[in-house]
């Protein structure tokens, strides 16, 4: 194995932990009354626009901070991502599965089935980087 394509391994990894965080970021500010209640008009028209201009600035924020802090955010731009999207597959979960369970019940078993799915997702993804600039 060569060990050059494993820093590009990092680096594509940490290039995808912007977009990562915005995404879900954003998404869960969507989820907020106040924030869609404060959005001037022009960007609610459309549900698509108002998403998409908050995801756009929240990354160029997140990569001007990338410029003045230096490489050591990408990790914190990762596990803010994973979290997020933690709650987001929680909050998708718990609309939709074991309505009829216990709430504690249903609690756990989405906060189990939410780590594990944003985990594989997660790990596929580390996986199929890996996979495409290590060479053999």
């Amino acid at each position: 194995m060569i060990a050059m394509p494993y820093i590009v391994v990092v680096i594509v990894l940490d290039m995808l932990s912007v977009p990562f965080f915005s995404l879900t970021t954003t998404a869960l500010l969507y989820r907020l009354a106040l924030v869609r209640k404060h959005m001037p008009g022009w960007l609610s028209a459309r549900a698509w626009v108002s998403f998409a201009v908050p995801a756009l600035l929240l990354t160029a924020l997140a990569l001007a901070l990338r410029l003045i802090a230096g490489t050591g955010v990408f990790p914190i731009y990762a596990y803010v991502g994973f979290a997020n999207s933690l709650v987001l597959v929680y909050l998708f979960l718990n609309k939709r599965c074991f309505l009829r369970s216990p709430r504690a019940l249903r609690g756990i078993l989405n906060a189990l089935l939410s780590a594990t799915i944003t985990t594989a997702a997660v790990a596929v993804v580390q996986l199929i980087v890996v996979a495409l600039f290590v060479i053999r």
